[in-house]
């Protein structure tokens, strides 16, 4: 089973957070400060590598806009992946885009 994780955080406005903080084994972390460049080679990588399992912390980690982090979903979940955000509600892989629309 492979385990990877993303963080963003916009330097402005908040610290970078702690690579480490997940509790889990994690294979690889992506974190981005500012941009999405990580976050694009983490959907690369998948491609090229199957992933069972993405941490984030929440969804609107994933884009700037409803659009984009409904895109980056798509994407995710056409690669099989399952999407656990642990600062969301609990919610089943199914309803992360329907969470988006709340």
């Amino acid at each position: 089973m492979k385990i990877i994780a993303y963080l963003y955080s916009d330097p402005l406005l908040e610290s970078a957070p702690d690579p480490s903080m997940w509790g889990w084994e994690i294979d690889r972390v992506y974190q981005d400060l500012g941009g999405r460049q990580q976050l694009k080679q983490l959907i690369d990588d998948c491609q090229l590598e199957p992933v069972d399992y993405l941490l984030i912390r929440r969804l609107e980690e994933l884009g700037d806009s409803l659009e984009k982090v409904s895109e980056v979903l798509t994407q995710l979940e056409s690669l099989n992946i399952q999407i656990i955000a642990i600062e969301q509600t609990a919610a089943a892989p199914t309803t992360l885009k329907a969470d988006l629309l709340k």
